[in-house]
């Protein structure tokens, strides 16, 4: 519903290229989903890609619990899953508990455009922090986007990329497995 699932793709195929890796099986982003790609870790894995999905509170500090990340990754802060997590400031504070949980010298790497994210640069946490944007200044900032019949074209830090989809958002998905993949 935010681009979760897209970006974990993204994020896959970027570090496939380099890792041996594991992620998650499409959406298998719960408790179950979660610890039975943990349980799939073998030596040769280098790097395991792993989505956490919340629709209550309490669950991401359990996923984090399972999965002991290093980088967190925040896409947006959507409309979905609002029944339990009340508004958009629940699914934030829900989301933000990954940080309690991350690597003491790893990476929170976010959506400066996102209006709650945006936040995130002046909480005081020990991970670092990289930001992605479209429109705000960020340390990965699409510019010169381009649409045509094919699909979209953006420049990153002088280096042009190219997405096969029409859809804007998905540059947000490809602008935080940038910034994953330069890590």
């Amino acid at each position: 519903s935010v681009g979760k699932t897209t970006t974990k793709e993204l994020l896959g195929s970027v570090l496939a290229s380099r890792y041996n890796i594991i992620k998650n099986y499409q959406t298998e982003n719960n408790e179950i989903g979660v610890a039975k790609t943990v349980l799939g870790l073998r030596s040769r894995h280098q790097i395991a890609v792993l989505e956490f999905g919340t629709n209550h509170f309490g669950e991401i500090r359990r996923l984090a619990c399972i999965g002991q990340p290093t980088v967190a990754v925040l896409t947006n802060i959507g409309e979905s899953h609002l029944e339990f997590l009340k508004d958009r400031r629940g699914v934030f504070k829900e989301k933000s508990d990954i940080f309690k949980y991350l690597a003491p010298q790893g990476y929170i790497v976010y959506n400066k455009d996102d209006d709650l994210l945006k936040e995130i640069s002046g909480k005081k946490l020990s991970a670092r922090k990289l930001t992605f944007a479209i429109n705000k200044k960020a340390d990965y900032q699409a510019t010169r986007i381009v649409f045509n019949d094919k699909g979209l074209s953006f420049y990153v830090n002088r280096r042009q990329f190219f997405l096969q989809t029409l859809s804007r958002e998905n540059i947000y998905n490809a602008l935080a497995a940038i910034a994953v993949g330069r890590l």
